[in-house]
């Protein structure tokens, strides 16, 4: 994901992850980029709460290797198509 064009930044610890999607205006958690973002991911069972165009995962220690990958993999969609 760190290396896609569109991630400006991007950063993890364990399961907690961030980034920050590159936009054309300066980033901001006031960004309409989650007006965008927030119902992509609900419409694919992923609930996210984009802050602008930053986007934050803090899973539950349920989550299994399957769950993430398949969240990781729809950011990356994400990216290809909006």
């Amino acid at each position: 994901l760190k290396e896609h064009s569109k991630v400006k930044t991007a950063r993890q610890t364990g399961t907690i992850f961030a980034m920050e999607w590159q936009i054309n205006e300066e980033t901001s958690y006031f960004s309409d980029m989650h007006e965008i973002l927030y119902p992509y991911f609900l419409q694919r069972g992923i609930l996210m709460r984009p802050l602008g165009n930053i986007i934050y995962l803090v899973p539950p220690y349920c989550t299994t290797e399957e769950d993430l990958n398949e969240i990781y993999q729809t950011i990356l969609d994400a990216l290809e198509i909006l």
